[in-house]
């Protein structure tokens, strides 16, 4: 049986790595991160006054780098810039990455106009996504060139709601300021310059690799040039686009499909440049040092074998570190090997975990903004993880025999693979809220990949850099991908048969995870210790029980107050060029579209919406809604009936799929995963009353039961009532026709707040329409510098005349109009609150800020 030996204790200097760590989280968000640092010093135990002002300065130094490094609001754009209008530009390529369905991700620096030398730069980087699905093959920009191109520039502007991480700050955090993005060969790509010599040299590597995996490969004729796209999408070809992403990072040939069948399976991480791709450099380091040892047994004597191995292991760990574009992942296991190789050098005795803490204190010196980074953190705790779970891997299997050495292995096996889940879950919960139940498919992939698919893929692009294209290396090249077209192969059976699903959980707050890892931690230092360690076990295992339950406890105050308060809330999401609105009430929530985008790689329902209506909060809805069938509203649905517990749908009583939608149409695979939910159906028309409880009604206003309406016109109007006074009107994509009808009907449409028809589209203007229902404020759903200019100035100016101010979720965020004992009093006005945490040119700064609304008491 297992029998875990004691887990080292952490050392002083390991402590005040944490700390610092501990003092960066607090530099941003004050309350975690100091909470993190008492649970550093509970570790620690009682500290010598030296060592406990050492430890404080710790926190205060990382507090101090991450204020010092944080994004800040980008300078006014020069003059030329105009926000989303066409514009010949030119800039120095910074950055080149290969991205799914044949995209490349260009960063450019000294943006600014073709040929106009004398024109400021934009300040900051621009994102440049350049989508060649339909473009000629051609070679690719390289670090260093000059591009020319026409695009529409943006500023970056991701989506602010509660409670859930802007992408704006991710890109903020790289200086990455504009966005620009072209298809094909539409944005008339010109390249100058020769480019960095390493990059043409990593370029011709990978290129070469494309092209002889290419279906009719053919000599490479000039650097960077590409093959043209394979035809089929097949399992074949995909395992084959792998072999790139595995040995370069560049996922250029795979597409969506197949990566979201691997994230669904939990296997997306394999994809990613790891430690485990550094073991290919600790396999060459070992056959040298094997060497060494058979003709010069000597070296040995001055240097141990395992020192040797780290040393050897730095130059291929480093070419390696290069060919891959230097992930942060990769960064940390290359720091690691570099602080293995100088504690040995340095002949000073270390802790296992020191070249942890050695590539933790590099990220966090040269990076300090990396404690923020997605990639770092699940890179640096699967692998506190796995040493963590080092001591269970006590030789209590006997290894003598061949049979006994494969059970040790398989076991080793599974406890590092749960270790990594286990250390990574509360960071995987907090950020996606997504649980696979296929999580068990890594212990059979797992091995394949670091002993079969990487090791042959590998040896075969060695060969062909070496000796050019020839037979030993495609053959390499088709056993490393066999056991990647079976995977792909069988995933594509359990997503055909419904059995690939994901489950959405509560997605915790950074108290509750703070409480696992606390709880984690007293484990670890509880097993097999006395004295000390143990007292530290206990104070840590105490504050786990009192942070565990806090999130519960915070949404229990919450739920008591918004009925306390008879607490109504309305919220507009921030979802883009689309449109989602949760409505919150005492016992209950209601989602009425769930946003839609045309993106094959970004889901509004999935990405945005459900982690908004998850933070702290069960997946339970009461009911959903679709107001109708258009993508940007009811794309997004299909996840969240897919991962929610939905009491029921409804939408109106008019056909919702019509004759000429196939089968692949979003209403239809909204109603088909309706019917795999088994979610009961409820149809509504003008005149019904959805009852919500305690006097608080949705009101249907539109359409009628019977009549021809293209699908805007169609949409459904409900009115949300609360004693009968009018709270909010919810209008969805219902234009002039559908607005005239509502205001012949002779329905009440009075409402404190409307949420405009069509995102404010022209198409949607109704003076008289505004006056009938008065409202106190306009808020309005549409996605930032979008294409259709949307709200129209001419609906702006309308609502302007009759003093109605005006929202967007372009400009503010999530948008949330609240409303606490609303109805006992005509007047009351419901509060304003807006979620934008991050300034981009033009856009309102500030997160959670409530807004006066004109004629408000105060």
């Amino acid at each position: 049986m297992l029998a875990p030996r004691p887990a080292p204790a952490l050392l002083f200097r390991q402590i005040c790595v944490l700390a610092a760590v501990a003092g960066v989280w607090a530099g941003r968000a004050p309350i975690p991160g100091l909470t993190a640092a008492v649970l550093v010093w509970i570790a620690a135990g009682a500290l010598p006054r030296a060592r406990l002002a050492v430890f404080l300065l710790c926190v205060a130094a990382g507090a101090g780098l991450s204020l010092a490094t944080r994004p800040e609001a980008p300078p006014t754009p020069p003059d030329w810039f105009e926000a989303g209008s066409s514009v010949r530009l030119q800039g120095r390529v910074a950055e080149v990455s290969g991205q799914p369905d044949r995209r490349l991700r260009v960063l450019l620096e000294d943006v600014r106009p073709e040929g106009d030398l004398a024109a400021a730069p934009l300040p900051g980087r621009v994102n440049w996504t350049w989508d060649r699905n339909k473009s000629a093959p051609g070679p690719r920009p390289l670090p260093g060139q000059t591009v020319g191109l026409t695009a529409k520039l943006r500023p970056v502007s991701g989506f602010a709601n509660e409670g859930v991480g802007d992408s704006s700050a991710y890109w903020a955090a790289r200086n990455v300021r504009f966005s620009a993005w072209t298809y094909g060969d539409r944005g008339q790509v010109t390249l100058s310059g020769p480019g960095n010599t390493a990059a043409a040299l990593r370029e011709r590597w990978r290129s070469a690799l494309e092209t002889a995996l290419a279906p009719d490969a053919s000599p490479v004729s000039e650097v960077g040039a590409e093959t043209p796209p394979p035809t089929p999408d097949d399992a074949a070809s995909q395992a084959r686009a792998m072999l790139p992403a595995l040995l370069f990072g560049d996922r250029y040939g795979l597409d969506s499909a197949t990566l979201d069948m691997f994230t669904r399976a939990g296997l997306v991480h394999s994809l990613a440049l790891s430690g485990q791709h550094l073991a290919l450099a600790a396999t060459a380091a070992a056959l040298l040092v094997w060497l060494l040892s058979r003709g010069r047994a000597a070296v040995l004597l001055r240097l141990p074998r395992r020192g040797l191995l780290l040393i050897t292991a730095a130059p291929p760990a480093a070419l390696y570190l290069w060919v891959g574009g230097a992930p942060p992942s990769l960064v940390r296991a290359a720091l690691m090997l570099l602080g293995g190789a100088l504690f040995c050098l340095s002949r000073r005795a270390r802790a296992p975990a020191d070249p942890l803490f050695f590539a933790v204190l590099c990220l966090l010196l040269a990076w300090p903004q990396s404690v923020f980074d997605l990639s770092v953190q699940l890179s640096v705790l699967s692998v506190a993880g796995i040493m963590a779970a080092l001591p269970w891997l006590r030789p209590s299997v006997p290894a003598r025999t061949p049979l006994g050495r494969a059970a040790r292995g398989a076991l080793t096996l599974i406890v590092v693979s749960l270790a990594a889940q286990l250390a990574t879950l509360p960071i995987t919960l907090h950020t996606f809220g997504r649980l696979t139940p296929l999580f068990p498919l890594n212990l059979l992939w797992l091995p394949l990949l670091e002993l079969v698919v990487l090791p042959l893929a590998a040896l075969g692009a060695v060969l062909l850099t070496a000796l050019g294209p020839q037979p030993v290396s495609d053959a390499l090249f088709n056993l490393a991908a066999f056991p990647g077209q079976g995977l792909i192969t069988m995933l594509e059976w359990l997503r055909d048969h419904g059995r690939l699903v994901v489950e959405q959980g509560l997605r915790p707050l950074a108290p509750a995870a703070l409480g696992y890892a606390a709880a984690g931690a007293a484990f670890v230092c509880l097993r097999g210790r006395r004295g000390a360690e143990s007292g530290a076990a206990r104070r840590l295992a105490l504050a786990a029980a009192l942070l565990l339950p806090l999130g519960a406890v915070i949404r229990e105050t919450q739920d008591w107050c918004a009925r306390r308060e008879q607490r109504v809330t309305l919220r507009v999401l921030d979802v883009g060029q689309s449109q989602a609105l949760a409505l919150e009430w005492p016992g209950g929530r209601l989602l009425l579209d769930g946003g839609g985008s045309l993106s094959p790689r970004f889901d509004p329902g999935r990405d945005v919406v459900a982690p908004a209506l998850t933070a702290n909060r069960p997946p339970r809805l009461n009911m959903v809604l679709a107001s109708h069938a258009d993508l940007d509203h009811v794309r997004g649905l299909i996840a969240i009936l897919e991962t929610f517990d939905v009491a029921a749908f409804g939408r109106s009583a008019l056909p919702f799929i019509r004759e000429k939608d196939g089968d692949d149409s979003d209403a239809a695979r909204l109603e088909a995963m309706r019917l795999r939910r088994r979610v009961p159906l409820r149809e509504f028309r003008a005149g019904d009353t959805l009852d919500l409880g305690g006097g608080l009604s949705l009101d249907i206003v539109h359409p009628p039961e019977r009549g021809r309406f293209s699908s805007n016109n169609g949409s459904l109007v409900a009115r949300l009532t609360l004693r009968g006074h009018g709270l909010a009107l919810l209008c969805g994509d219902a234009q002039k026709p559908a607005l005239r009808r509502m205001l012949q009907s002779g329905a009440d449409l009075r409402a404190d707040v409307l949420v405009l028809p069509h995102h404010g589209s022209a198409t949607s203007l109704s003076p008289d329409f505004y006056d009938a229902v008065s409202p106190r404020v306009a808020l309005i759903s549409c996605g930032a510098y979008n294409s259709f200019g949307f709200p129209r100035p001419e609906v702006l100016a309308a609502l302007a005349e009759r003093g109605i101010p005006v929202l967007t979720t372009a400009r503010h965020g999530e948008l949330r109009a609240t409303w606490t004992g609303a109805g006992r009093n005509e007047t009351a006005a419901p509060v304003l609150t807006v979620f934008r945490p991050f300034r981009s040119p033009g856009l309102a700064p500030t997160p959670g800020a409530s807004l006066s609304l004109p004629g408000d008491a105060g």
